[in-house]
């Protein structure tokens, strides 16, 4: 094909092909008449240049992948350890942005730190959440169905538990609060630090557990409040274990919530 169809086929314009022939990137053959032929492998190899120039390749980079398996390779290699360092300074940036929204005073932010930790692995958790959530119903069914079922009554110290409970709870919840602000901000998440979720998670199910534990020493003295026809404290100590299994109730709901993010 001449040089229109092959601007028709690959959406480049004249000047890039031009541009790509003087830098050695495509060869080409001649008619008698002295006009260039596009052959359908150089038209792949144009569109091949096309991409590699939007994902930021250049030339020379260019050439080394097209130059064997093995600079291919480590040219993309090369790509991926510059796209770490600049995902790394962009998440700092984006912490430092946090920061300023949850207001700190822009006079306490040292963007040294930018520089200093430039170095530090960036984590890429999309759609993570969805995940999470699922873990969470899992653990939230095997942790009830332990106290509920199979966990024998053993003395607690009811106080302490619901005192923790309540500590744990608001934490839980503070943090799924605080990301529904940054959504109602404006601000997309679609991304989350690993020691973030494995927080929440740890979070979720100690608060499970204690729900459990006090849902199991509820059910055994409504047991046997029902026997000696105690009846209301039998419905007290039953409120409260459906008040703490509710609690866990609306924490895995949030998590399923949270888990549509847009």
């Amino acid at each position: 094909m001449q040089l229109k169809e092959a601007i028709e086929e690959t959406k480049l314009t004249k000047k890039a092909i031009r541009y790509y022939e003087e830098c050695g990137l495509i060869e080409l053959n001649k008619k008698d008449n002295g006009y260039k032929i596009y052959s359908d492998e150089n038209v792949q190899k144009l569109k091949s240049i096309k991409k590699l120039r939007e994902l930021g390749f250049s030339i020379e980079e260019i050439k080394c992948f097209f130059l064997s398996d093995t600079k291919k390779q480590e040219v993309i290699i090369q790509k991926m350890n510059e796209t770490e360092k600049i995902l790394t300074q962009y998440y700092m940036k984006k912490e430092l942005f946090y920061a300023l929204n949850d207001g700190k005073a822009i006079e306490d932010i040292y963007i040294e730190e930018l520089k200093l930790k430039e170095e530090r692995p960036y984590m890429y958790l999309q759609n993570i959440y969805t995940a999470f959530a699922l873990i969470n119903l899992i653990s939230f069914v095997v942790i009830f169905l332990y106290f509920i079922i199979i966990k024998e009554h053993s003395s607690q110290q009811t106080g302490m538990l619901v005192i923790i409970q309540s500590v744990i709870s608001l934490i839980n919840l503070k943090f799924i609060s605080r990301r529904e602000r940054l959504k109602k901000q404006g601000i997309n998440i679609l991304e989350i630090k690993p020691k973030e979720i494995v927080f929440q998670y740890l979070t979720s199910i100690f608060s499970y557990g204690l729900s459990g534990a006090l849902v199991n020493e509820a059910l055994y003295f409504a047991k046997i409040y029902i026997g000696n026809r105690d009846y209301f404290s039998a419905i007290m100590n039953i409120s409260m274990g459906v008040f703490f299994f509710g609690l866990s109730i609306v924490i895995l709901v949030l998590s399923f919530y949270d888990s549509g993010e847009t």
